[in-house]
């Protein structure tokens, strides 16, 4: 499985909603339970600020994947390595600068 090597820059985000299965009772009462084995999934936000090389390698790293093929990635502040697919980027070049903001999904491998 391929790595992605490159340190995004501060501001960072992790989101995370559960997927749970709720019933509703006719008296306002609730029960809600996780919906499968694998249902706290977190998607990434992230921005990486390079040379136009490097963002133009980041980019091509991720359209290769093509959003279907996972890869390894570690989020910011954390220390464990998630898997993840990335069906969304944008890349902004001015000059020998560049950013890049990527969208991570982690998904179960």
């Amino acid at each position: 499985m391929h790595r992605f090597n490159w340190v995004p820059v501060a501001g960072f985000s992790r989101r995370c909603e559960p997927k749970i299965k709720l019933v509703k009772f006719g008296d306002g009462y609730q029960q809600r339970s996780p919906a499968g084995i694998n249902n706290k999934l977190r998607t990434y936000s992230a921005s990486f600020k390079y040379s136009s090389d490097v963002i133009w390698e980041i980019d091509h790293f991720l359209f290769h994947r093509g959003g279907v093929e996972s890869f390894l990635f570690i989020p910011f502040g954390e220390f464990e390595e998630r898997v993840v697919v990335c069906k969304s980027w944008n890349a902004t070049e001015i000059g020998s600068k560049g950013e890049l903001v990527a969208q991570f999904e982690q998904v179960v491998y």
